[in-house]
């Protein structure tokens, strides 16, 4: 069959899926624009790739397969793959108003008289290709990595920045992990925790990120726990949108630990004081760059007494 194409939208958000995988294929983040005005894409059509992998009496990925359309509302949309029988698998995504996430469950029915019964885990592959927003490839390319936390940890881990490439095989459970550019994240988060997996970047050249508008390639091959029965449901959320940390902060899944804030102090004051200024600012000047001169003037008047025991103290060295 041949893939169709569904839309869900709301104030933030919107998504475009197709049929082939039931996978979104284009994301747009709305009130967000890339270095030259255009719309922001973050992932651009076919970029990506999602699919859940098991074995039957065969390997299956479900990205090979055309689902067909079930239901469909505003805020809803439901996709299925037909196995023999009454056997089927359903991915329901949901958007919400007003919000960068979306939830997606899959829903197994059946599906326990195909699958093998020593199967424990079910493959969560996703391969996705990062768009170029930015106007510089070494700004972009220096502040982009995967991140992942590991449950019921305050701090996240990452693959590094500032590398060509990078990879890394987890044996412990992991909450979620970002694919984060520059200023934007796509997030995949478990409900009940993945269960290990592997997780790498590569780079594009700076000739192909300026000819082809692509930054780096990523993939993430994890695994969620199966436990067979007639009816699994396995629960996941996509985050799509803004490295703002207040925003991050406030689906309360520890997503704002990305933002590059400094250490135990500095992250403090940016946390307290920085972010909170530029917000309050933000409400009466449209242009970032004042704003980042008034904070700048700010912080220069703050810390002008240390400075100025230090200006005093090097004019006397100099005597």
């Amino acid at each position: 069959a041949e893939a169709q194409y569904y839309t869900l939208e709301n104030e933030k958000l919107k998504i475009v899926f197709t049929t082939k995988g039931a996978q979104p294929s284009q994301v747009l983040v709305k009130d967000y624009y890339t270095h030259d005005s255009l719309e922001l894409n973050l992932l651009k059509k076919d970029a990506s790739k999602f699919a859940l992998s098991f074995y039957t009496d065969q390997q299956i990925s479900t990205d090979d397969f055309v689902f067909t359309k079930v239901s469909s509302d505003d805020t809803s949309l439901v996709m299925r793959l037909n196995f023999a029988g009454n056997a089927y698998i359903d991915y329901i995504y949901t958007l919400p108003a007003d919000s960068y996430m979306v939830k997606f469950d899959v829903n197994m029915v059946g599906m326990n008289r195909y699958i093998s019964r020593n199967l424990s885990q079910i493959g969560v592959d996703w391969d996705l290709v990062i768009p170029r927003l930015e106007k510089g490839y070494d700004n972009e390319k220096n502040y982009s990595t995967i991140v992942y936390k590991y449950p019921n940890e305050r701090d996240v881990e990452d693959l590094g920045l500032r590398k060509e490439a990078s990879s890394e095989e987890l044996n412990t459970k992991v909450e979620w992990f970002a694919f984060q550019q520059q200023f934007f994240s796509s997030i995949l988060v478990a409900q009940n925790d993945f269960t290990g997996g592997n997780l790498s970047y590569k780079f594009n050249t700076p000739d192909g990120y300026y000819a082809t508008g692509e930054l780096m390639e990523c993939n993430a091959s994890m695994q969620v726990e199966y436990n067979a029965a007639e009816n699994v449901t396995i629960q996941f959320e996509f985050y799509f949108g803004p490295n703002h940390y207040k925003t991050l902060k406030s689906y309360d899944y520890g997503f704002e630990k990305i933002v590059p804030l400094g250490g135990w102090l500095i992250g403090w004051i940016n946390r307290v004081i920085i972010i909170n200024c530029f917000d309050f600012l933000s409400k009466f000047i449209s242009n970032y760059g004042l704003i980042i001169l008034l904070l700048t003037i700010f912080i220069k008047i703050i810390i002008f007494p240390l400075t100025y025991k230090s200006y005093v103290s090097s004019a006397k060295m100099r005597v």
